[in-house]
């Protein structure tokens, strides 16, 4: 059987207020922490603003291109930071919406270039990205596919209420830790998310455009 820990990579972006940077509250930090002990391959990032964003986005996606000889076929991006319907907010209080990410998003896709799991319709592509969203209402997420016509990811995790950082935190380590350890189904990983928080039905799960879960 396939060792996941080989094919994954955790990419955690990390963009606290700046009460949480006072009080040294690193939930993205801390994950990075567990993920090394469990020998869960993951990088960690520190934005401010959206320009800082924008280079992170940038070195993901060269780090992600000088991994896909390697085999590297599932890079989450796990966004721990603020959050609400509408969006993100970054560590200087601007408000990145879903809309704003979007394009974003595109360019990174673009750059990875997208994925044909379906041989016998070449014409359907799909992004090899996977979404976490360790925010309050990171669910809303799901708005980054908007309207427009194309995939924007293949799975996309969140909660869908405000949520405690340490809620947050045991949920996505168990997450990573029975997609990749156990080998579990997206779906079953997020049930047990809401089973080990004791948080009934708080963490969603989205498929990007045109996937369907298999029951």
């Amino acid at each position: 059987m396939e060792d996941f820990t080989k094919i994954c990579k955790i990419y955690i972006i990390e963009s606290q207020n700046p009460i949480d940077i006072l009080e040294n509250r690193n939930e993205g930090k801390a994950l990075s922490a567990g993920l090394d002990l469990a020998g869960i391959k993951n990088n960690y990032y520190q934005v401010i603003n959206e320009g800082a964003l924008d280079l992170c986005f940038g070195q993901i996606a060269e780090d992600i291109l000088e991994l896909q000889p390697q085999n590297l076929v599932a890079p989450y991006i796990h966004i721990s930071a603020h959050g609400s319907e509408s969006g993100i907010k970054l560590s200087n209080n601007e408000l990145l919406s879903w809309n704003q990410l979007t394009p974003k998003i595109d360019s990174l896709n673009a750059r990875i270039g997208m994925i044909h799991p379906n041989k016998s319709h070449p014409e359907l592509e799909y992004s090899a990205l996977h979404f976490c969203f360790s925010t309050c209402k990171g669910a809303y997420g799901h708005l980054l596919q908007g309207e427009s016509e194309g995939n924007k990811f293949s799975t996309m995790v969140g909660p869908k209420d405000s949520i405690e950082w340490i809620d947050s935190l045991l949920a996505f380590m168990s997450f990573y830790h029975q997609i990749i350890y156990k080998k579990n189904t997206a779906e079953n990983a997020v049930s047990i998310m809401n089973t080990i928080t004791g948080l009934n039905d708080m963490f969603q799960l989205k498929l990007g455009e045109g996937l369907e879960l298999k029951k």
